[in-house]
């Protein structure tokens, strides 16, 4: 079965919706004991996952390890949901991943349905999630707007709660998040491998590269141009 991530401009956040996407199916893979790989793909306008096909879930998979583990990382790892977050208003980073969990739990055979055929995501200032600044550096600015007596600087950038759950999770799972001393202060970024193709089964092994110290970490823009 094929699922589709189409490109609409924001490359890290298409970028995570469409790791987050090969998670889910990988983990779905894991739980139902189907064969086959799960394969994830840059196709040029948009990201191809190829994976089994679902109409039924496992039942009381909610509950199921694998599946509690996506949102829950071990005690003494550092937590990348806070840094998923780091820019959200809210402080509560509890409390949005509980929103993605349940959003995903709930709507995940909507989830896999939309995502069967090449389709975009809309941006809103009015209506959705807030996408959080670190999976999108559009989104810290926002999007401008035309009046009659000028122009708005930019509102924040909002999406479906569906792709901001899972652009959540992507992030997560496949960012590098880090930080580097610059003279008396700090500076903070993340690194996001952008995937030929890739074996979902081997997922971990795209983050963990990055964090085994291969970088030049003489600056930030040596480590990203690295």
């Amino acid at each position: 079965m094929r699922y589709y991530i189409l490109k609409n401009g924001m490359q890290v956040f298409d970028l995570c919706r469409a790791y987050g996407l090969g998670l889910l199916i990988e983990r779905l893979n894991e739980m139902t004991n189907k064969q086959g790989r799960v394969v994830l793909e840059d196709l040029g306008h948009f990201y191809l996952v190829d994976g089994p096909e679902y109409g039924d879930l496992p039942k009381d998979f909610e509950n199921d390890l694998r599946w509690v583990s996506l949102f829950e990382f071990p005690e003494g790892r550092r937590d990348p949901w806070s840094d998923v977050f780091s820019t959200a208003k809210t402080k509560g980073t509890q409390k949005n991943v509980s929103k993605g969990r349940n959003t995903l739990t709930k709507s995940l055979i909507r989830v896999l349905q939309d995502h069967t055929h090449p389709s975009g995501v809309s941006l809103s200032t009015a209506r959705g999630e807030t996408i959080p600044g670190p999976l999108e550096p559009v989104a810290f600015k926002g999007i401008k707007r035309e009046f009659r007596d000028g122009y708005s600087e930019g509102e924040q950038t909002k999406v479906d709660i569906n792709q901001w759950a899972l652009a959540c999770l992507g992030g997560a799972h496949f960012m590098h998040f880090a930080v580097q001393r610059k003279g008396a202060g700090w500076d903070s970024y993340s690194l996001l491998p952008v995937p030929q193709r890739v074996d979902m089964r081997n997922h971990l092994e795209v983050k963990e590269f990055a964090a085994e110290g291969v970088l030049n970490r003489v600056s930030v823009l040596a480590s990203a141009c690295h």
